[in-house]
């Protein structure tokens, strides 16, 4: 009797431990199933060659994506009632002979294109020049001595050089870079802003239907060139960058179903990772489908896979305005442009996806980020028949989505024929090596596209 008791008791505490283990073995897998979710959903690219599953929606997402009902009040951010501060605004025009073609392309083109660049001294302007859609024939560049800007210096472009170029500045040097479409290179010019002597040479050369280029400046000082080889619905994405002593190799990612990435805005989280947001295009002439899309990407690795903005109200997005990627809290925040003439605003948490649309500037076109060393990040935006809108909120304070309504918005007046502004070109650390300090726009207005008018915007 007692053995067959004690056989009873072994057995029942065996079941015990069995039944521990088997606890503790699901507890573990489930613990590495969040992981492997939180780490899928915030680190998109691939390392290999994209396949069809590289290209994602929203609702793909559908379990974590964040609605506008989702969001509580202790996820919005929003600006004390009696924390307004005060702008004094100054403006003057820089160049009367801004790139414009009338009826073939208009001046606001390619605002997310750098050009207007602090060397923590001097605030100078590289501007594309000339009327013909097929040629951009030279790069002019101004610097602001007083209240006058004067123009020191330019570079004619060699070859072909058709769309707009893309200008940052490192060490004082003015680099822009665009695409020879006859010669098949990419071009690099620079122009030295201590002596104003420039030059143009050509980096590499280019696959036949390369477009569409950008250019930015990582935290640690690489010169970064991106652009789009257009090809139906199976195109390619490439970019290279330059350390300071040499130039990386190229670096292509498939796009899978889309013709292009265009217009890009990039912003970076850390020294070597940063978030580009594209707009994708596919479909035939002339009924493209245009879309905004989004990757995380390393600096050095392949571009992975693309989160597609959702709209919830009328309009598709059709391509970015700006993307800010906040260091302190890992979130991302951006804004598209759409078809219905509105300004989308979608926002990413650290560990889940991209929300669909929070909010709409409606009859606004352009819309910019200025992330300031005074603790205040700003948003300039046109509004139709309005001109310009400041709204600023403290980095401190940011903490999930911007609830923009609950922000103090300022309208800026401007000279007559900038009551419709189609491009903003801000002053940013994604296009410089000094931080920025004050709020200094270039701004083309609808009826006034050869000119370009310099705000700036003095916070107090």
């Amino acid at each position: 009797m007692k053995k067959e008791a004690r056989k009873n008791l072994k057995n029942k505490n065996l079941k015990k431990v069995n039944l521990f283990l088997i606890i503790t073995i699901i507890a573990v897998v489930l613990a590495f199933i969040i992981l492997y979710i939180n780490y899928s959903s915030d680190n998109q690219e691939l390392n290999g060659e994209l396949g069809t599953e590289g290209i994602f929606s929203a609702d793909d997402f559908s379990a974590e994506a964040i609605t506008p009902e989702d969001i509580s009040l202790n996820d919005i951010t929003y600006v004390q009632e009696g924390n307004v501060k005060q702008f004094n605004v100054s403006y003057k025009i820089i160049t009367d002979q801004h790139r414009y073609a009338p009826g073939a392309m208009f001046g606001g083109w390619g605002q997310h294109l750098g050009h207007l660049l602090n060397t923590g001294q001097e605030l100078w302007f590289a501007d594309d020049t000339g009327n013909d859609v097929n040629k951009n024939p030279a790069i002019n560049y101004y610097l602001k001595e007083g209240d006058k800007w004067i123009k020191k210096g330019s570079n004619i472009l060699p070859g072909t050089v058709q769309q707009n170029t893309a200008s940052i500045l490192s060490k004082n040097i003015i680099y822009s870079y665009g695409i020879d479409i006859s010669g098949k290179y990419l071009v690099e010019c620079n122009f030295n802003t201590t002596d104003y002597k420039g030059s143009c040479n050509n980096v590499i050369n280019t696959p036949s239907s390369s477009n569409y280029i950008g250019a930015a400046l990582s935290p640690l000082g690489y010169r970064i060139v991106w652009w789009t080889q257009v090809i139906p619905n199976s195109g390619i994405i490439h970019y290279l960058y330059n350390n300071g002593k040499k130039w990386s190799k190229v670096i292509s990612s498939s796009l899978v179903k889309y013709s292009d990435a265009s217009y890009a805005t990039i912003s970076f989280i850390d020294n070597s990772n940063f978030y580009m947001n594209a707009a994708l295009v596919n479909g035939n002439s002339p009924n493209w489908n245009f879309v905004c899309g989004v990757s995380k990407i390393t600096l050095g690795h392949k571009i992975g896979s693309w989160v597609i903005l959702k709209n919830i109200t009328s309009g598709s997005a059709t391509q970015p305005n700006d993307i800010w990627a906040d260091p302190r809290t890992k979130s991302v925040h951006t804004f598209t442009q759409s078809k219905s003439g509105s300004t989308k605003y979608f926002y990413k948490p650290k560990s889940k996806t991209w929300s669909r649309e929070l909010y709409s500037f409606n009859n606004s076109y352009s819309a910019r980020i200025i992330d300031s060393i005074d603790g205040n990040l700003y948003l300039a935006y046109g509004t139709s028949g309005e001109s310009l809108n400041i709204i600023y909120v403290n980095k401190s304070q940011i903490n999930g989505a911007i609830n923009w309504k609950k922000l103090n918005k300022t309208n800026i007046k401007l000279p007559q024929g900038y009551e419709n502004i189609y491009g903003i070109y801000p002053e940013s650390k994604v296009y410089q090596d000094k931080p920025v300090k004050e709020i200094n726009l270039a701004i083309v207005g609808s009826e006034r596209q050869n000119e370009v008018l310099h705000v700036r915007i003095e916070v107090k």
